[in-house]
């Protein structure tokens, strides 16, 4: 499979996935944890207000990813300028808090990404995983599919590399020009996360009109929890929120559990919405420790720097 044969890839896999959730609701997943997969659907922000096979594929996790990103304490080191954006206080603030929350790419050694081009938008789309398992059974699927079609060497070098979220955001945000593999014309590009499907389904049980979309993202909350610091802490895991809340509050009712898209929040402070982000912005992340592990994993294993101006497609 060449790259740009991975937007019908993936979107068969995302229409699959979908229609499991509609006909089985609210029963498990097709797979555990496994990913809703991009297709072609747009955010909508501020808008109104398969197989057992792949237990193999999880049990090597480390051995698809051998490289990862550089990090310091005041971000990441990289090959080029970090992404910008003309960004508020709050804005800021809430990328900075971010930071902590791993994603995952697929690049190749030379930390490019994989991408897939919209011809009708002549705009470039990537992916970053909010777990590795997605990563590496999107990669894997590629890697089989593309063995079977004669492709193998698209992604002979292909590997995952960990970047935090805040990174990701700012790419979905804004666009950036990179340089293609083929091709002589630069694009416009784009970043879209990528829930479970797991947390995906979690969202959906809250609100089906806020996530039946690809590429939405739920972070949950309860308006009664705050952190020490008077924070709102949202969390990538609605499991994780329900065990904090039992913790902190041993014989009280859990509160009505929400849901709110991550790209949502951040257009709306982009552009200076705060009132439409709970405690006004005030606002924490509670990544999924599981990952975050992982990610640090990744990091000990080797260096590869995500680059910011090229793209194979």
């Amino acid at each position: 499979m060449k790259p740009a044969l991975l937007s019908l890839f993936v979107s068969l896999l995302w229409i699959s996935q979908s229609l499991a959730f509609s006909v089985s609701h609210p029963s498990a997943t097709i797979r555990s944890k496994a990913y809703a997969v991009p297709g072609s659907s747009n955010n909508e922000v501020l808008a109104d207000d398969n197989e057992q096979s792949k237990d193999q594929n999880r049990r090597t996790l480390f051995s698809l990813a051998t490289a990862t990103t550089l990090l310091s304490n005041t971000g990441l080191l990289l090959s080029n300028p970090q992404p910008s954006l003309a960004v508020s206080e709050v804005l800021n603030t809430m990328l900075t808090r971010l930071r902590n929350v791993p994603v995952f790419c697929i690049v190749n050694t030379e930390g490019i990404p994989y991408m897939i081009i919209k011809k009708e938008e002549r705009m470039a789309k990537g992916f970053a995983f909010t777990s590795m398992e997605g990563a590496v059974i999107v990669l894997s699927d590629a890697q089989k599919a593309a063995k079977e079609g004669g492709y193998a060497d698209i992604w002979a070098d292909a590997t995952i590399v960990t970047v935090p979220a805040d990174i990701a955001i700012r790419l979905g945000l804004q666009k950036r020009e990179r340089i293609p593999s083929r091709g002589n014309t630069n694009l416009d590009s784009v970043v879209e996360i990528i829930p479970t499907n797991e947390n995906r389904d979690d969202g959906l049980r809250i609100d089906k009109r806020a996530f039946k979309d690809q590429g939405k993202v739920p972070l949950f909350y309860v308006e009664a929890l705050k952190a020490s610091d008077g924070t709102m802490p949202m969390f990538v895991q609605k499991s994780r929120l329900v065990d904090t809340w039992l913790a902190q509050h041993p014989g009280e009712a859990l509160p009505p559990i929400q849901a709110i898209d991550i790209t949502y929040i951040f257009e709306a402070a982009l552009r200076g919405y705060e009132q439409k982000i709970p405690n006004g912005g005030n606002v924490s992340f509670v990544a999924d420790p599981e990952q975050v592990k992982i990610a640090n994993d990744l990091r000990s294993k080797g260096l590869i720097m995500y680059k910011f101006d090229r793209m194979i497609v």
